[in-house]
């Protein structure tokens, strides 16, 4: 397995001006410098984020680090602003398919393989909707997007998040329920040690569904960085009994990121050794 951090938000990464000129790719091209840093080979990003870069700046990344080099492998946070996949309307759902169609041109143009569909809220089904008609329009609404991420040579990967952040796939068992009985293509499953903490999973569901596992995140019990709690490290391994190959991305808080981050690795490093 190789690690990752999301990477924090720009104003951690940078000290300029907000109004230069391609900030936020500039944004990018320092992440990748401290992913190089770091000894690492790849990091992850938000939609959120992705959606402040111009046109302009997407042609110029694109240019620069062609085949995948700028290292930018995964995309979370899919649908920041967007209305309920359950609740939407004809009209706001083809809101959101227009969203997915530039997000994944975008992440193509970039190299990016991997987006994750996390978006607790935008899944939530409310108190009293129909369970089969909610769970239809989520299944639309992946059916949609894994036929274009397919096409651009991206995986879909479905993240289960515990129960106090939606009420619709909160382990990774019913994620692989669910990426099993649709049977996409390029759909694969995420496994959150934080969200699996969370929802007291046995870790032994790892390794049943190792088959299907793509892409997986990592924090400790009160989401900072790995080695706070003792069970990072268990998470940890069972990813390497699993004989897990993909990606473990740090995904939490930072107090200092530059001091926090490499303690994280060498952190994870000693648990897989």
């Amino acid at each position: 397995m190789r690690f990752s951090f999301c990477m924090p938000g720009a104003e951690t990464v940078l000290h300029e001006d907000k109004k230069s000129d391609r900030y936020f790719a500039h944004y990018y091209e320092k992440c990748l410098e401290i992913t190089r840093d770091l000894g690492l080979e790849v990091f992850e990003s938000n939609i959120g984020t992705l959606k402040m870069l111009s046109d302009a700046d997407i042609d110029y990344l694109s240019k620069k680090y062609p085949r995948s080099a700028l290292g930018l492998y995964a995309f979370n946070g899919l649908l920041p602003a967007m209305p309920n996949i359950v609740t939407a309307t004809r009209e706001e759902t083809e809101i959101i398919y227009a969203h997915i169609d530039q997000t994944v041109l975008r992440l193509e143009k970039l190299g990016s393989k991997i987006l994750v569909f996390g978006s607790g809220g935008n899944r939530r089904i409310p108190g009293g909707f129909d369970s089969e008609v909610a769970k239809n329009k989520i299944y639309d609404f992946i059916v949609y997007t894994e036929e274009r991420c397919r096409k651009a040579g991206i995986t879909l990967v479905l993240e289960p998040l515990n129960r106090d952040e939606t009420n619709w796939c909160n382990t990774v068992a019913d994620g692989a329920k669910t990426v099993r009985e649709l049977a996409l293509p390029s759909f694969r499953l995420l496994a959150d040690g934080y969200h699996m903490s969370k929802e007291k999973e046995d870790l032994s569901v790892i390794e049943e569904n190792a088959d299907i596992l793509c892409h997986c995140h990592i924090a400790s019990e009160q989401r900072r960085i790995p080695g706070y709690s003792e069970y990072e490290g268990r998470f940890l391994s069972a990813l390497k009994k699993a004989n897990y190959k993909g990606t473990v991305s740090v995904e939490c808080g930072y107090s200092d990121f530059f001091t926090e981050a490499p303690r994280a690795i060498e952190f994870m490093n000693k648990a897989v050794k």
